[in-house]
């Protein structure tokens, strides 16, 4: 099964594909997210890998 860009459809014939580390869809270096160092597939997804302990201490009440 060939891989594609979640953003442009670019396949892996045609360019470089990352693979987010919060929803494992598949994105080319002209679309990802950079973030730290980390490419993501969106912005939504870069936010939530660096926020998601700070949401799980809300919930905790801390």
């Amino acid at each position: 099964m060939a891989q594609e860009c979640v953003q442009c459809g670019a396949g892996e014939e045609e360019a470089y594909l990352y693979k987010c580390p919060i929803c494992h869809k598949m994105v080319c270096e002209e679309c990802r997210f950079l973030k730290s160092g980390q490419t993501f597939c969106s912005r939504g997804c870069g936010e939530m890998f660096f926020h998601q302990d700070e949401d799980e201490i809300d919930e905790d009440g801390g």
